[in-house]
């Protein structure tokens, strides 16, 4: 009778297994950070590109008063079991805040709720998968660069 249980559940663990490995296989950079609808990522991604956008402005602003190169990148980072966040890169350093809170204003507009609060539930699904379901992945999601 032990053998039986513990086949039984030997077979729900590796059920289970398999059910975490099909839903890593689902979650997506549209689904974990711009909900189910692809069209709110595109139309975000337009807008943190656009020359009348507040983000454009912080870059235009910079370049016009000290006649240097401004630029930032916008990624999200995915690791299985690990978490999933926003990566920013910020050129020159100094304009990482104001950057950050203009793509910060334009995700609230589109998408609805903050970047931090959208990654942390992110990184909560990421975290239940388990660390085999796959390696971590960094995608584009907006850049701009003024020179």
């Amino acid at each position: 009778m032990k053998s039986l249980y513990k086949i039984s559940q030997l077979a729900d663990k590796f059920e289970r297994k398999i059910s975490l490995a099909q839903q890593s296989e689902t979650l997506g950079i549209t689904t974990l950070f711009f909900g189910d609808s692809p069209e709110k990522q595109q139309a975000f991604n337009t807008a943190i590109q656009d020359p009348k956008g507040p983000v454009y402005k912080v870059l235009a602003d910079f370049y016009a008063k000290n006649e240097k190169p401004a630029s930032f990148n916008l990624k999200v980072s995915i690791a299985p079991g690990k978490g999933a966040g926003w990566v920013l890169t910020v050129s020159p350093d100094i304009l990482k805040p104001a950057i950050s809170a203009a793509l910060d204003a334009v995700f609230k507009r589109i998408v609805g709720g903050s970047m931090a609060t959208i990654a942390a539930a992110a990184s909560a699904k990421v975290k239940n998968l388990p660390a085999s379901s796959g390696g971590q992945t960094l995608d584009d999601v907006g850049s701009l660069e003024l020179s």
